[in-house]
């Protein structure tokens, strides 16, 4: 989803989350995680979901 990888980067981690939450409630898990990958792939080592973003990377 194109939008998700414009948008989501400049999301706060709280904005990231409550928009995983809705998206999860709404029935799509699906997109949730991909918002929130995509919003972990800027991140740098000392941020919040660094380790999600290595993760990511190593299945790429």
């Amino acid at each position: 989803m194109q939008t998700a990888h414009d948008i989501a980067p400049c999301l706060t981690y709280s904005e990231a989350e409550a928009f995983a939450i809705m998206l999860r409630a709404l029935g799509s898990p699906e997109s949730a995680e991909r918002w929130l990958d995509k919003r972990a792939m800027g991140d740098e080592e000392d941020e919040m979901h660094y380790e999600r973003s290595e993760h990511l990377a190593a299945r790429l």
